[in-house]
């Protein structure tokens, strides 16, 4: 079962992703409206530390949780600082899609 929700939940991340990315191009452009504007920035931002947790979401899948079914005692402490670092990274993604939200594609096209 969980092996089943895994491969769902890796293919839903690339949904999102691919649908994030898509729009993201579609509202603010390729170009330097990306880091010329507020909203292009925010983009960027939130790429990022979407990224950050898809890279902690494969170290806890492919690293941690192999060790720690061997029984290494410090793969625990690694994985709950993981846990925590995702959760904060999460509330900050919240905070940034909201943000996003209100800051509206309309700057974007201003540097166009």
């Amino acid at each position: 079962m969980i092996r089943t929700f895994s491969r769902r939940a890796l293919l839903m991340v690339g949904v999102i992703a691919l649908s994030g990315a898509g729009l993201g191009a579609r509202l603010a452009g390729l170009g330097p409206a990306l880091w010329l504007t507020p909203y292009g920035r925010l983009i960027l931002a939130k790429s990022a530390i979407f990224a950050t947790l898809l890279g902690l979401a494969a170290q806890n899948r492919l690293v941690l949780l192999p060790r720690l079914a061997a029984g290494e005692r410090k793969a625990a402490a690694r994985l709950v600082r993981n846990v925590r670092l995702a959760v904060a990274l999460g509330i900050l993604l919240l905070l940034l899609a909201g943000w996003l939200a209100t800051t509206g594609p309309a700057a974007a096209g201003a540097a166009s």
